[in-house]
């Protein structure tokens, strides 16, 4: 059984293999987070040369020197049948090989057809029920106790380790199968383990990463760095960060704004906790300040209003003066309190919305009409400024004050 120092065992147990091991831990971006070991081997996997290439040569000599096996194959992506022989893993296993001297046969496993990629299945049934006699193994010539070194890339349920295992298991029942990923997919685990900065030095661009606790160290942008050979995970070197090419500026993340005129750390901390209370004040003046002013351009009167011209009648005094037209308002004014709703022909949800009357945070509008039914919201027609009129639920327009 290997005993490998440099390689972490995936935990659990999975059936037909023997042993299964990877090497670091995979934080998918949306969670959140993803440290720079994660992002590399996004970009490994998406053959970007320069990761290929680190990732390959920090891997091969571990798994060339900490597991045994007399033949290797790859695991195959979903759009795949056989091994192309051009895909990062291919690189991989053909490093392993020319450092141990044992063949790799990408041309003994294959696929029956294409499969739905793994990552869009829910469980890890289903991915069974995928998986389920895809996978042949041709075991032609091969001596009954092999060991056979399945590569996978990624490791999240270990469906496809079993798969391939088990297709092996099922035509050469003496051979013992031993699986290797480069990554197992954890949300919550460390690479601190790995020196971040040796999958960025030598490249044209590197990337900063916060921390993700204080039991872990800043990762910051390293320069170009790089060994005569790739150091493993046993190796004080890899485990020690670069030193920085002179002209790269090292970033970090002070406690505290250093104020160069004040020698006096507590003066420098008086008046730094005095601007920002400042700071925010104004910034709460101005913003109430403009909050005011967004209320105030709608307060001009609605040009919706009727003007009703009073006739005298045929018996009143030719005297007599004729008062001038009278503005009859809405008997209530409305304003919308979300930040945009249409207006429907009808009180109900299932009418047609009035085209363009799309109503804004804080617009006026004359309320014509309030209808509350038995059963639901209640619903008030309205006319817009433009001349728009529709209904809205109630809930939407604060009316007026009397």
């Amino acid at each position: 059984m290997d005993s490998p120092s440099r390689l972490i065992p995936l935990p659990g147990t999975l059936q037909d293999i023997q042993n299964a091991y990877h090497l670091a831990y995979y934080r998918a971006a949306r969670s959140g987070y993803q440290d720079t070991v994660s992002k590399s081997f996004e970009l490994f996997r998406a053959a970007e040369e320069h990761h290929v290439r680190k990732w390959n040569e920090l891997t091969a000599p571990i798994i060339s020197t900490e597991l045994s096996f007399t033949c290797i194959v790859r695991a195959l992506d979903h759009n795949e049948t056989v091994a192309g022989g051009t895909s990062s893993l291919d690189k991989l296993c053909e490093e392993v090989a020319r450092r141990t001297g044992v063949n790799y046969c990408p041309e003994r496993l294959h696929k029956t057809r294409t499969t739905v990629d793994m990552a869009t299945l829910g469980g890890k049934q289903a991915k069974q029920a995928e998986l389920e006699g895809v996978y042949h193994f041709n075991a032609d010539q091969l001596p009954e106790n092999s060991r056979i070194l399945v590569v996978e890339d990624l490791f999240t349920t270990g469906t496809t380790l079993e798969a391939i295992a088990g297709t092996i298991k099922a035509t050469l029942p003496s051979a013992e199968v031993v699986a290797f990923a480069f990554v197992k997919r954890d949300g919550s685990a460390s690479n601190s383990h790995l020196d971040a900065g040796y999958f960025f030095a030598g490249n044209d661009y590197a990337i900063p990463v916060p921390t993700l606790g204080v039991s872990e160290t800043q990762e910051k942008i390293v320069g170009s760095q790089t060994t005569s050979h790739p150091p493993g995970l046993g190796d004080t070197a890899h485990f020690q960060k670069p030193k920085r090419k002179p002209g790269i500026t090292k970033i970090s993340r002070p406690a505290f704004p250093r104020i160069a005129f004040f020698k006096d750390k507590k003066k420098a901390s008086s008046l730094y906790v005095a601007a920002v209370i400042i700071a925010s004040t104004l910034l709460g003046a101005f913003v109430q300040f403009q909050s005011g002013q967004g209320v105030e351009r709608n307060d001009d009167p609605l040009p919706m209003a009727e003007y009703v011209e009073i006739v005298p009648e045929a018996n009143s005094p030719a005297t007599e003066v004729v008062p001038p037209p009278r503005r009859v308002e809405f008997e209530r004014i409305g304003t919308i309190t979300v930040p945009n709703v249409g207006l429907r022909a009808a009180s109900s949800f299932d009418s047609r919305v009035v085209s363009k009357a799309q109503l804004r945070h804080g617009e006026r509008v004359g309320i014509m009409k309030r209808v509350t039914p038995n059963h639901g919201p209640a619903w008030v027609q309205v006319k817009t400024r433009g001349g728009k009129s529709g209904w809205v639920l109630a809930s939407v327009v604060r009316e007026a004050a009397e």
